[in-house]
């Protein structure tokens, strides 16, 4: 059976005593580390296990030589990193105090580098950059200033919201929120220093 999922489709194709064939489509579930979004990168696995026997009666092996994908294999998104990895490893029930061999085969895929770019930062890197140039204006256009800043500050924020909504909810900052939180304090800055300057031209300082 398949220990991260469920079979939807199964069919025998070879039945011999020492070799079998079957085809199968299965619905897969894996916990995706999303620490580094949008650079992340994923294993892709399949999990078996035999659904009576134990290690004591059964041991899986694994063949690296004879485990591959289709050289057409796509994901759409995706880069698809060449070859599969399979290995065999014991898996313990604490609730039967039995352990079941795990046979394990993965894929890996990974965001394409310059689509994380293009796609994930550059929008935020171009809003702030507007933003910092405010203050290449003189000092009595404090107004147009201050506009700016925080047009780019809101555009930021929204931004910000669209691109985590790609993802699932999770507990931790990805890369994409601590760099948003980097774009976040530079504006702020940029905001209380038009401030200031305001502060500064009422007091005639």
């Amino acid at each position: 059976e398949v220990a991260n999922g469920r079979i939807v489709f199964q069919q025998k194709q070879e039945d011999f005593p020492t070799y079998k064939v079957y085809r199968l489509q299965a619905a897969l579930t894996i916990g995706m580390d999303l620490l580094r979004y949008p650079f992340d990168r994923h294993a892709l696995s399949l999990v078996m296990e035999d659904n009576v026997r134990d290690i004591t009666e059964l041991v899986y092996v694994a063949d690296p030589q004879h485990s591959f994908t289709d050289p057409d294999l796509q994901v759409a998104g995706w880069q698809l990193t060449p070859g599969i990895a399979v290995h065999v490893e014991p898996h313990y029930y604490e609730l039967f105090n039995q352990s079941y061999s795990h046979y394990v085969a993965s894929v890996e895929i990974r965001r394409p580098l310059l689509a994380a770019l293009v796609k994930g930062l550059m929008p935020a890197i171009i809003m702030t950059l507007c933003g910092l140039m405010s203050l290449l204006m003189t000092p009595d256009k404090f107004n147009q200033r201050l506009s700016l800043a925080t047009s780019s500050l809101r555009g930021t924020v929204i931004y910000h919201l669209t691109i985590t909504s790609a993802i699932p909810p999770v507990a931790y900052l990805t890369f994409a929120d601590r760099f948003m939180i980097g774009n976040y304090s530079c504006l702020l800055l940029t905001v209380a220093t038009t401030m200031l300057l305001m502060r500064y031209l009422d007091r005639s300082d």
